[in-house]
Parts: structure tokens; sequence; C-alpha cells
């Protein structure tokens, strides 16, 4: 099974797939295939450990502080864009040929976005940017809309 979505040929292409090709993914397996499931779970674990030094919970702002806790801000900060621009190279490199992993990658990295804000990441709660109530719709929406973006082969393999 690819991890990027396996899309369907032009329409103008005029060609048949080979048996042996694989189908193109329906509406389900669209939505599972543009989470991106490795992004979101390494920045759990690595905003957990940052959010651990800010002694944060969801939906808790933090004090003005200094010191360490100025590093942990920080850090919270570096951990969602390393996991934000390690999204589209994780997908790249399990691109296949004829795969769109450009607007894969790009769907995905909004997905991770949403993601990352509505498990109440310490880089939003710290700086009180979080709502818990529009972390949640981010993701319904998301998750209701993804799957409707139907990719098609180019000619260039990008």
């Amino acid at each position: 099974m690819s991890r990027l979505v396996v899309p369907a040929p032009p329409r103008n292409a005029g060609v048949l797939r080979a048996a042996t090709e694989s189908p193109p993914d329906g509406y389900a397996g669209r939505l599972i295939k543009y989470i991106p499931a490795e992004s979101v779970a390494f920045y759990l674990l690595a905003d957990r450990i940052v959010s651990s030094r800010l002694e944060l919970s969801a939906g808790q702002a933090a004090a003005a502080a200094a010191g360490p806790r100025d590093a942990a801000l920080v850090w919270s900060w570096v951990v969602f864009i390393v996991a934000l621009l390690g999204t589209p190279a994780y997908l790249r490199m399990h691109r296949s040929a004829g795969q769109p992993w450009k607007a894969h990658a790009a769907i995905s990295s909004f997905a991770f976005a949403c993601w990352a804000y509505a498990v109440g990441g310490s880089a939003f709660v710290a700086h009180g940017l979080y709502d818990p109530l529009l972390g949640g719709l981010a993701v319904a929406l998301f998750t209701y809309g993804a799957g409707m973006f139907r990719l098609t082969v180019h000619s260039r393999g990008s």
C-alpha cells in the first residue's frame, strides 16, 4: 500500500489503466493518507517533552518567565516548525513515480497544522493562541473535507 494517495489518471488520457496498477484511492483512502500520522506522532512526543518543561496543560497560558522557561518557549516553536517542514520532506521520500506528491504534501502540511493546534500544542497554549473550540472545528472541518481533494497524475511526475 502506497503512503501517498494513488491518483486518478487524467480524464483526457484516453488510456486504460493496466490491470497491475493500483486503482485510484477513494474518499476514505484519501482521507487516511492526507492526515500525516507520522508527523503528528512525532509532534505529540516532542511537544510533550517541551510542555513538561513549561508545566502546561491544554488551555493554560504560560505566565511571563525567564531563563529555562524562555528556552522552552523557543523550543515549542522549533518542534512545531520541524514537524511542519518535515511533513513534505517525509512524503517526498515515500513517493512513487507519477504521484503528485507536492499537492499531497501541501494538503498534509495543512492537516498537520490543524492537528497540532487541535491537540493543544505548547507553542499555541504558551502564547495564549489556543482555543479548544477553534481546534476542534479545524480538525472536524479538515477531516470532513480532506477526502474531497482528488489528485490526478501529471506527466512530469511532480
